[in-house]
């Protein structure tokens, strides 16, 4: 069971996120968090008022407060362990904090595995300091020091009872116990205390302390601290009687034994376990757990270390492309175990000087002290991380998108990790797998590339996107299906293209909701349809490969056609190359397939699937784009085209050619065999209304 099980907590953070986390791993802890105080004085009187069993701490709260004033004024009314949670991790700021003597320190980002060590940590040492002698045998000692003496020098039953009882107790504890005169020598000691010092009290009765590696000053600090009636806690290094060092924590409080000689009560506890796991913890704080590289904590500290900062030339951001929809499709443990062998591939890539962090996912930096010859060795990392992987007998391919800044001296080094950021988002608008260097032209792309995610998102939820829809139609021009396409047109943004906003949409995952919002446009246009009679007409939309990756997918089409109550068989689902070729899509694809709806290759014929995936897909309309009538001049072109038609249509598939602007396009689509057609020659995408209108009662009901 873990140590927080119950355990009430409160927390004093004055960010509201940071505070809405730390509650919520701290209840699935088990832990139970009876307060959330934001300032210094709401952390004081909670405190005082709930008298919480843990305290996570922030340094610097709300209106100016000090966590390190209120945790100051906390240990003067309750006794509790407390945790400081702060991003300000230097060393005047750690100094000030550690004069409060807390129980931990957890530098922001917060970690959940390091957040549970560090509680427990501190909780299991106050569990020992709870076990100090001050509270269980001081009490007897001091009383019985005081007892009545029967007139013949005999002590009366009860005290001689009480005697015994406290030598068991002061012989049993784990914790080891003496009493130390004021000449620092033991003049008692537990069987604990000698198995730590020396083997054996009868050898450390009579010895001075001090040897043992206890300070004086400790003592006169001691003799401070009694004047408030407090004890005083200390962690320190021992030696043992082999010279052998331990850490220990140890309390050391005055003992009042009615005599002229001041003596002190002395508690020490082995806390070489804790030790390790604070060691543990620190290895935690500042190396990533997965992949062995340094974390961004380990970043942080590197960058705001002057002199290791001067010496960095540049910086290298990574990232790999297409891990989202493999850690989707596969699952974490083999996307994990790709991060392990891409981590690997990189280290094995860089030179000694050169520092590898995993800034977080699927991201990496290398910190680069020497930029000669960056591109080459930014090549060399292209062309490792390109190389087949096989994680867990699956075999995978991933390439990466690499941006690299140069230091300015004018520059942070908040600007140096922005700027190198900025250049691999720009690698990946070119076309991924490649290396770009940032310049101040890519800061002006990548802020309009911002501007719409911002308005993209804010355009889903005001319902500013719509549907439009462009008839297909057949040889004798009788609409027979409409193409749902997606329209943006809002307050502030008028008919932005979606060659635009898509492929951000894809990049940010807004392509989910975004989909689903077209998908309720295609089924309430297909129930008006029906309505009007015209049920024969059937619809294609849009779906991309980042959709297929979610095996939700299907359970979201299949609810909202119940929900619409519309047939599968009314819609044609339209999907790229890419996702043909894509195990993962295949599956999808072929479960929506088998609950009846009809799939198209769109934009068929630009190279990314062999002829011989048309055997095999599950695709029964092919669709050529406008590429195919942009070169009506050029005769291998239209031989090419005319081939891939006939193939096509003897594999028992309807060709589509889309984007026919004139005459000459059409009369080539239908000279080549095509049985459907679609451009701005027959119609532009109209409004549904518009739709309806133009459609004849009398329209011919041919389907395909």
């Amino acid at each position: 069971m873990s140590l927080l099980e119950n355990k009430q907590v409160l927390v004093v953070e004055d960010t509201t996120i940071a505070a809405t986390y730390l509650a919520r791993e701290l209840t699935h802890m088990g832990a139970e968090v009876v307060g959330i105080a934001r300032s210094e004085s709401q952390a004081v009187e909670m405190a005082e008022e709930l008298e919480p069993e843990l305290i996570l701490m922030d340094i610097h709260l709300a209106d100016g407060g000090s966590g390190i004033e209120a945790a100051r004024i906390i240990a003067s009314k309750i006794v509790a362990p407390l945790i400081y949670t702060t991003s300000f991790s230097d060393d005047t700021t750690l100094s000030q904090a550690l004069e409060t003597s807390p129980y931990g320190y957890i530098v922001k980002p917060f970690n959940t595995k390091t957040l549970k060590v560090c509680c427990e940590t501190a909780l299991k040492r106050f569990e020992l300091e709870q076990k100090i002698v001050f509270n269980t045998v001081l009490p007897e000692i001091q009383r019985e020091t005081a007892a009545p003496v029967s007139r013949g020098g005999v002590l009366p039953n009860e005290t001689e009872k009480k005697h015994r009882l406290s030598d068991v107790i002061f012989d049993q504890l784990s914790e080891g116990v003496a009493i130390i005169d004021d000449a620092f020598i033991v003049t008692e000691a537990n069987r604990s205390l000698a198995t730590l010092l020396t083997g054996a009290v009868s050898t450390l009765k009579g010895q001075d302390i001090t040897r043992y590696g206890f300070n004086p000053e400790l003592f006169s600090r001691c003799d401070e601290l009694a004047q408030s009636d407090r004890v005083y806690r200390h962690k320190l290094s021992l030696r043992n009687g082999t010279e052998a060092m331990f850490p220990a924590f140890i309390t050391l409080s005055c003992l009042d034994a009615g005599t002229d000689r001041q003596q002190y009560i002395l508690t020490v506890s082995d806390i070489s376990d804790l030790s390790r796991a604070e060691r543990k913890l620190e290895e935690l704080a500042f190396r990533d757990p997965l992949t062995g590289t340094g974390n961004r904590n380990y970043m942080k500290l590197l960058l705001d270390e002057v002199k290791f900062s001067r010496c960095i030339q540049s910086l290298i951001f990574i990232d790999l492309d297409g891990f989202k929809q493999i850690n989707d499709r596969y699952g974490h443990d083999i996307g994990d175990a790709l991060l392990v062998t891409c981590a690997q591939r990189l280290q094995s890539e860089l030179r000694n000087t050169d520092t590898l962090i995993r800034h977080g996912g699927d991201e990496f930096v290398v910190l680069v002290q020497d930029n000669a010859d960056i591109l080459a060795l930014t090549q060399k990392m292209l062309v490792s991380l390109a190389k087949p992987y096989h994680c867990h007998s699956v075999p995978l391919f991933v390439t990466a998108s690499i941006g690299v800044a140069d230091f300015d001296m004018q520059d942070s080094t908040e600007d140096l990790l922005k700027h190198a950021d900025i250049a691999m988002y720009e690698a990946k608008k070119q076309g991924k797998n490649q290396t770009v260097v940032y310049s101040s032209d890519h800061e002006t792309a990548i802020e309009y590339r911002l501007l719409v995610e911002e308005s993209l998102l804010a355009a889903i939820k005001n319902q500013d996107l719509y549907a439009s829809f462009q008839p297909i139609v057949d040889g004798e021009g009788n609409v027979v299906a409409l193409e749902a396409l997606c329209r943006w047109r809002g307050k502030d943004v008028k008919d932005m293209q979606p060659d635009t906003f898509i492929p951000v949409a894809e990049e940010t995952g807004l392509i989910n909701p975004l989909g689903l919002k077209m998908l309720r446009e295609v089924c309430i246009a297909s129930g008006m349809l029906e309505a009007q009679d015209l049920s024969h007409i059937r619809i294609h939309i849009n779906v991309s490969l980042l959709q297929l990756s979610s095996t939700a997918l299907v359970d979201q089409f299949v609810t909202y056609f119940a929900d619409f109550n519309v047939s599968p068989s009314s819609v044609v689902i339209e999907i790229s190359e890419r996702a043909i070729v894509d195990a993962g899509a295949k599956r999808i694809i072929r479960a929506l397939e088998d609950y009846g709806f009809t799939v198209a290759l769109d934009d068929f014929g630009h190279g990314l699937v062999a002829l011989s995936e048309l055997t095999d897909n599950r695709a029964s309309v092919i669709k050529f784009d406008g590429t195919w009538l942009a070169r009506l001049e050029d005769e291998p072109m239209r031989l090419l085209a005319a081939s891939l038609v006939d193939l096509n249509k003897r594999l028992g598939k309807s060709v589509i050619f889309e984007g026919i602007e004139s005459p000459a396009q059409a009369a080539f689509a239908r000279e080549v065999g095509a049985d459907l057609f679609q451009g701005f020659l027959y119609a532009r995408p109209k409004s549904l209304t518009e739709i309806l209108r133009m459609l004849a009662p009398e329209e011919a009901r041919v389907a395909y």
